[in-house]
């Protein structure tokens, strides 16, 4: 049984990141949705790391390696930076910018072209996007350079679109799935006629996998009323389900034991728990990060993280920071033992925004810790012009202590914070411009902090909160002199209320956003330094939050599901921690 806890934030003032996101009424505003004429070529990777970025996931190069790679709305264009590298024009590039689509599309990268490495004969990931306003597919292949865009109108406004290859011919397939009715709508690759079933439930998730081991993406919906999964099997057309799950639950499909079949796991929000029923015949529950931040890259390497020559790579930890002291946001993953017989549990996986062609393998925690990554000291590396450069860290369950590694190389450090079923909670709680030591019990709903500005022999003991209560950190409360610091905040799912108090300004607030399901999340999407009320609704696919600037309004954005059965897709995009 893995015993991994997990922080319930995906927003550190810590690290002093934003979120930021277009919403609706801006996207209604851009009249002309234009395609843009693709564009490739070399450029300074710093141009990865804007506020209101996507991640997305691929081997856009097909050397059997995860990419660092990003969709940006503003300006519909794809940034990646590749691991080995294609040919443009005679010349060897690792780094590459692909104009496709406008604000309020939805990426929806995958291989439809076919196209495969030369060398390799893997398969190489094409750059596409879903536009919601005609339901119109546009792609273009990764290689060659230059390829022309090619669209097909496919779906309607208010329709899911999902990526995976169900019919198993090696190519992705374009399909939608319609909340309204929970019916399918195919145009697969090896069938172009038109295909539809009626399999869900308005109010059901979509996902797909292959859960039985046909070798093909299956169509299944998750119920939220009772937690049960209804799948279709690629074999012959069967159905099946498996209850795995409860109301509230938020559903997260991936081969945990990397033999290739899909396996059913939930998430739930008020223990912090990922529940795994595994098709191996394992059934287990590790405190783990919420699916927003977790990457199932069965299909390829990981950088020196991947074993060479095997594609079962397990399930990684999204982790994001400034780690080289350069003031743009960097890339990470944390191997936290989630997969079994993972053999880098432990160790971390960076690709620094300042030298994007040698990526960081740094081993340091152990399978089953917690990655805490913040600003811990005064550690600036060589060369960076940062002074809040981001350390490795990692709270280990088992013992309570939280393990610090400098950025700068100095000695690690540790601190004894915590028992075996707290919940770490990463933020800066007293306004000094570091990360403290905080965790939050849930069995009595309170938080135990050592601010760094007090030192351990100074802790803060605060009751705020109740079992069942998801803690989150952010600066909900506004701060009018100095920087920000982060509220001791709990989002309570059987109401929906979230409860906000700020410690050094002894302010209290109770805000009324979400309901039973949801996930709360907290960032200043709105860019004026305060962090707003927010939450992920599984069924429908869409962020809905409050901005703090005009807090009697709800703007949503809606992002479809953008992944296939390799990728996470639950939900199908990690908003990415923008520039400071």
């Amino acid at each position: 049984m893995f015993n991994v806890l997990r922080d319930l934030t995906a927003y550190s003032s810590g690290t002093k990141r934003s979120v930021k996101f277009v919403t609706h009424a801006t996207l209604a505003a851009s009249a002309a949705l234009l395609l843009g004429i693709p564009a490739m070529g070399q450029g300074p990777s710093p141009a990865i790391g804007t506020t209101g970025d996507i991640h997305v996931y691929g081997d856009f190069d097909g050397d059997g390696r995860l990419d660092y790679a990003v969709w940006r709305p503003s300006n519909g264009t794809f940034y990646v930076q590749l691991t080995t590298g294609v040919t443009i024009n005679g010349t060897l590039t690792t780094f590459v910018e692909q104009q496709l689509g406008a604000p309020g599309d939805i990426p929806v990268v995958g291989n439809y072209s076919g196209n495969v490495n030369s060398t390799t004969s893997l398969p190489i990931t094409d750059y596409a996007v879903w536009r919601p306003a005609n339901g119109t597919w546009y792609y273009v292949p990764s290689t060659p350079a230059g390829a022309a865009i090619k669209s097909l109108q496919w779906g309607a406004s208010g329709d899911i679109p999902v990526v995976g290859d169900f019919d198993g011919d090696g190519k992705d397939d374009f399909v939608v799935w319609r909340p309204s009715t929970g019916t399918w709508y195919l145009t697969l690759s090896g069938n172009p006629t038109s295909q539809q079933f009626q399999w869900g439930n308005p109010g059901d998730v979509p996902l797909t996998g292959d859960f039985d081991g046909s070798g093909k993406s299956e169509m299944a919906v998750w119920r939220p009323s009772n937690g049960t999964w209804y799948v279709i099997s690629g074999k012959d057309g069967s159905t099946f389900s498996k209850q795995w799950g409860a109301p509230g639950d938020i559903p997260y499909a991936a081969d945990f034991d990397a033999d290739g079949i899909t396996d059913y796991a939930v998430w739930r929000p008020s223990q912090g728990n990922l529940w795994v029923s595994s098709s191996t015949a394992f059934e287990y529950v590790a405190r783990s990060r919420p699916p927003t931040e977790l990457v199932n890259s069965n299909k390829w390497e990981v950088g020196p993280l991947g074993a060479p020559g095997s594609l079962g790579k397990g399930v990684f930890v999204l982790v994001n920071g400034d780690f080289d002291g350069d003031g743009i946001p960097d890339f990470g993953l944390f191997d936290a033992g989630l997969s079994s017989g993972t053999p880098n549990a432990g160790s971390w996986y960076v690709v620094e925004s300042s030298k994007p062609t040698t990526p960081v393998s740094q081993a340091f925690g152990l399978a089953s810790d917690v990655p805490v990554p913040g600003f811990y000291s005064d550690a600036a590396p060589p060369g960076g012009s940062s002074t809040t450069t981001t350390d490795f860290a990692v709270w280990r369950p088992s013992n309570g202590v939280w393990y610090v590694l400098p950025s700068d190389g100095s000695t690690p450090y540790n601190v004894p914070w915590g028992a075996p079923n707290d919940i770490p909670v990463v933020g800066d709680y007293d306004g000094d411009g570091k990360v403290d030591f905080v965790v939050w019990r849930p069995g009595n709903g309170t938080w135990y902090c050592i601010l760094t500005s007090k030192g351990p022999a100074s802790p803060v003991v605060t009751q705020w909160g109740a079992f069942g209560d998801v803690p989150l950190s952010g600066s909900f409360i506004a701060n009018t002199s100095g920087g920000p610091e982060s509220d001791l905040v709990v989002w309570r799912p059987s109401t929906g209320t979230w409860w906000i108090a700020n410690g050094t300004k002894s302010i209290t607030e109770q805000r009324a956003f979400g309901a039973p399901g949801d996930l709360p999340i907290g960032g200043d999407f709105d860019g004026d330094g305060t962090s707003d009320v927010a939450v992920w609704r599984s069924f429908d696919r869409s962020l809905y939050f409050t901005p703090s600037t005009n807090p009697t309004t709800t703007s949503i954005v809606s992002l479809g599901v953008a992944g296939n059965q390799f990728i996470y897709n639950e939900p199908p995009v990690t908003p990415f921690i923008g520039a400071k």
